[in-house]
């Protein structure tokens, strides 16, 4: 019988599901890229009486509908 290393198995099993880890810092032009995405907040209110809040860039909101998580109505 031959020995198994089943820390090095698990973690190739988490990789495959989860994608690889990032190693190292992030790159050095990555907080400017964030920085120039406007982020914008927008308060959703459904006619069922539930609000909600989202913050996404600007180009992400444009001529889009969410979901109410209470009664499933197309929102936007």
């Amino acid at each position: 019988m031959t020995k198994r290393d089943w820390s090095r198995n698990s973690d190739r099993q988490r990789i495959a599901r989860q994608g690889a880890e990032s190693v190292g810092k992030p790159r050095a032009g990555a907080h400017k890229e964030a920085d120039a995405a406007e982020i914008v907040t927008k308060i959703l209110r459904c006619p069922c009486g539930h609000r909600g809040k989202v913050e996404l860039p600007l180009e992400m909101l444009v001529d889009r509908k969410f979901k109410c998580s209470r009664c499933g109505r197309r929102v936007g």
